[in-house]
């Protein structure tokens, strides 16, 4: 019984840390910065943050005429996707500590 506990329990905390895993990305294109966290496997996460910021740029020609301008703008988005590998992972997770519960040794006190 206690072979099979240790067993629940550790397949429940890789599934847990399969849920919870953590990844963080920065990139630069052309002057748009892009930072983006996600939650879960990174093939398959349950939550995706991402900021975009673009930077105001002025492009000048060698006559010094302006050929192109970027404008510079904001914006984020928190997405959760609840059919992912990653909550797979989660919903076992959690239920392998709830089929280990019952497996607990019952603590018994012992008066004189």
């Amino acid at each position: 019984m206690l072979k099979l506990r240790r067993l629940l329990n550790w397949l429940a905390l890789l599934c847990l840390a399969g849920f919870f895993f953590p990844y963080f990305q920065h990139t630069t294109i052309q002057g748009v910065s892009e930072k983006k966290f996600t939650l879960g496997v990174p093939f398959s996460p349950w939550l995706i943050a991402s900021w975009k910021k673009a930077e105001d740029r002025i492009e000048k020609n060698e006559d010094g005429t302006i050929r192109s301008m970027h404008s510079g703008g904001f914006s984020n988005s928190v997405n959760a996707e609840f059919i992912s590998w990653s909550s797979l992972f989660g919903i076992a997770g959690f239920g392998l500590l709830e089929v280990n519960r019952p497996l607990r040794p019952k603590v018994t006190s012992q008066g004189s």
